[in-house]
């Protein structure tokens, strides 16, 4: 490990005896218990719970821990990683329960509880009420949980533990501990105030006067600030350049190290990041501690942007050319990966939601019919709150509802497969025919999902954007998790367009050419979102890549599906689009015919390769002038040129 003159930063757990006694009573009583462990950025959340699990498991209590981070947010992706844990043969509620059954006492510990807000309804409703009372669980993470979590239907005790800095004492033993003398300690407490982090910070840059004065800095800032002085403190430079990589991406293993520093070698790259302070070891690669990555990456894209993005673009690549053969099991932490580097506010805040949600979203009941048909009546009329009524009556599962903290109905969505959507309820309802008339003209292969997002609306706002509509949305991208790799594609409908344009244009939404009316007249726009032959994950990939100007070539309209050469313009079948996406997610890769076939015809056992030339050769022809963008690789298939062929 990397110190500083001598101090250490692995410092030895100490205070917080009181929290810890609180958490072994709580999980050693009889009956079940739920605990919330939550506290701000570095105020040593993680750090308790490993002592707590360290100390159950040296007990003789089995304690399945989990890194939330690591889990696909989805009930499948628990599972699986339930399954890593205890073995056995995971895959329902019914499993978990009999493999979890079969020990004395277990300890669920779940750290960074919050990754997983998109399966929060999920986990309150179905996942934790089903657990066999011999289970206790605790959940760390920054945000308290929302409210409905005092009405699960769990016998036992729930407990909201919040944790507080380090009181003066114990900072001043931690302090001591690095090898700082007793002034020393109680100047830098005066700074850090009890924040652990700080104080670990603190205690290997002392020293350092660089900088403001750090008393007169606010807690976060102080992070930041002691962040940057730590940075400057590691003397080996490709150490610190490690560092300033690691900064930018979700987890760094030795592969993307070479890629993102090109001219080190991968596994001492690797090898220097790991031996550097406020680094650990996770299952799929090195990590800073959170806070103090998200502070390096703000020192280093505004100190030097160029950098900063040029460190994103490689991750970028190793990424998306990791994606490609990812196995079904590995299949999320590269989607996660991607993730991270998206800095998109829309998809990120769907995604990884900031702050406590005021609404709680969830199936809606049968209660629930009188207040969605009013929502309805309200903002879209009679005609709607019949069919939405209809709707009830025939598809009940494809209706959420967003929850006021008193249990009233805020908003709802309705959702649904298209192979669900009832003939008759379709044969009435101009909206689903209008869809269904674009799926018969344009249609996806036999294995691909299309979405239905029929409505949404909330009690106050109607479809305009409000907090109810963001809750909704939330819950919205956990269905489309849960339909990759399959989904393809997404139809939404809006009364007005016109606030939603922006953000449905960058995030490649296409309104559709018509709009349709019901009886009464009212007008109904479509809107259709196709992610591509890579579904969700390819989707992300493009958001990524517009976002660092590397990936959508200049001669692709993605939302118009058109080939855009100086002022010519020329529509895409869906085969084209779907085969130039295809090679756009492969830039410089030579692609085999065969896997070109495969991957945009699916079955193709009864189709002739030579529908890929065809394809080629009605690019090329609309590509005109810039048609020597795409590559025959004699003997094997095509490539796109990484250089755009501008």
């Amino acid at each position: 490990m990397i110190t500083v003159e001598g101090r250490r930063a692995d410092l030895p757990f100490v205070g917080r005896e009181r929290e810890l006694e609180l958490l072994a009573r709580l999980t050693s009583d009889a009956r079940p218990s739920i605990v919330f462990l939550t506290g701000i950025a570095g105020i040593g959340k993680t750090r308790l719970l490993d002592e707590f699990v360290a100390r159950r498991r040296a007990d003789g209590t089995a304690v399945v821990r989990i890194d939330a981070r690591l889990v696909e947010p989805t009930p499948d992706g628990v599972y699986a990683e339930l399954n890593r844990a205890v073995g056995g043969e995971i895959a329902s509620a019914d499993d978990a329960v009999a493999r979890l059954s079969e020990f004395r006492t277990v300890v669920l510990a779940v750290d960074d509880a919050d990754a997983l807000r998109l399966l929060d309804t999920w986990l309150r409703q179905t996942f934790v009420p089903a657990l066999p009372p011999n289970v206790h669980v605790v959940f760390s993470g920054r945000d308290a949980p929302a409210a409905a979590w005092l009405k699960v239907p769990r016998q036992g005790a729930l407990r909201m533990l919040e944790l507080e800095p380090l009181a003066d004492d114990d900072a001043l033993v931690l302090l001591g501990a690095s090898g700082l003398d007793a002034p020393q300690a109680r100047r830098l407490n005066g700074v850090a105030r009890g924040h652990p982090l700080a104080l670990t910070l603190a205690a290997l840059t002392v020293g350092d006067d660089g900088g403001p004065a750090l008393e007169e800095l606010a807690v976060h800032r102080i992070v930041d600030e002691l962040a940057r002085r730590h940075l400057g403190s590691i003397a080996d430079p490709v150490a610190r350049r490690a560092v300033e990589a690691a900064s930018v991406v979700r987890s760094a293993t030795a592969p993307l190290l070479g890629t993102m520093l090109p001219d080190v070698a991968p596994g001492d790259a690797y090898e220097r990041l790991r031996s550097v302070s406020l680094v650990v070891l996770s299952r799929d690669g090195l990590r800073l501690h959170d806070a103090v990555r998200d502070a390096i990456a703000r020192e280093l894209r505004a100190s030097d942007p160029d950098r900063y993005l040029a460190l994103r673009r490689a991750a970028w690549t190793h990424i998306v050319r990791t994606l490609r053969t990812a196995p079904a099991s590995e299949l999320w932490r590269h989607t996660a990966d991607l993730l991270y580097l998206l800095e998109n506010p829309v998809v990120r805040e769907a995604f990884f939601p900031s702050g406590a949600q005021r609404y709680v979203v969830e199936p809606a009941r049968s209660h629930d019919a009188t207040m969605i048909a009013a929502i309805a009546r309200r903002h879209d009329g009679k005609d709607a709150a019949r069919a939405t009524a209809a709707w009830l009556g025939e598809t009940p599962g494809a209706f959420g509802v967003a929850r006021e903290p008193s249990g009233d109905v805020a908003g709802y969505y309705v959702i649904l497969e298209a192979g669900s959507a009832a003939a008759e309820i379709t044969a009435r309802d101009p909206v689903l025919r209008r869809w269904r008339e674009h799926l018969d003209t344009d249609p996806v292969s036999p294995d691909e999902r299309v979405l239905f997002l029929r409505r949404w609306l909330a009690e106050e706002h109607g479809e305009s954007p409000c907090a109810v509509q963001a809750a909704c949305w939330i819950d919205i991208k956990r269905i489309y998790m849960a339909h990759r790799p399959k989904l393809r594609r997404v139809y939404l409908t809006l009364r007005d367009p016109a606030p939603y344009l922006p953000a449905a244009a960058e995030l490649g939404f296409t309104v559709l050419d018509a709009c349709t009316a019901d009886a009464h007249g009212a007008r109904y726009f479509s809107a259709m979102l196709d992610f591509g032959p890579g579904s969700v994950d390819g989707w992300f990939a493009r958001l990524v890549a517009a976002e660092l100007g590397i990936a959508t070539r200049s001669f692709l309209d993605v939302g118009a599906r058109e080939i855009v050469v100086g002022p010519a313009r020329s529509p895409l079948t869906r085969r084209e689009f779907d085969t130039l996406q295809y090679l756009l997610q492969r830039a410089g890769d030579v692609v085999h015919r065969d896997d070109l076939l495969t991957g945009v015809w699916g079955d193709a056992s009864e189709i002739g390769s030579n529908v890929v030339d065809v394809a080629i050769r009605s690019l090329r022809k609309k590509l005109g002038p810039r048609a020597a963008v795409i590559q025959t690789v004699p003997g094997v298939g095509y490539r796109l040129r990484d250089d755009d062929g501008a």
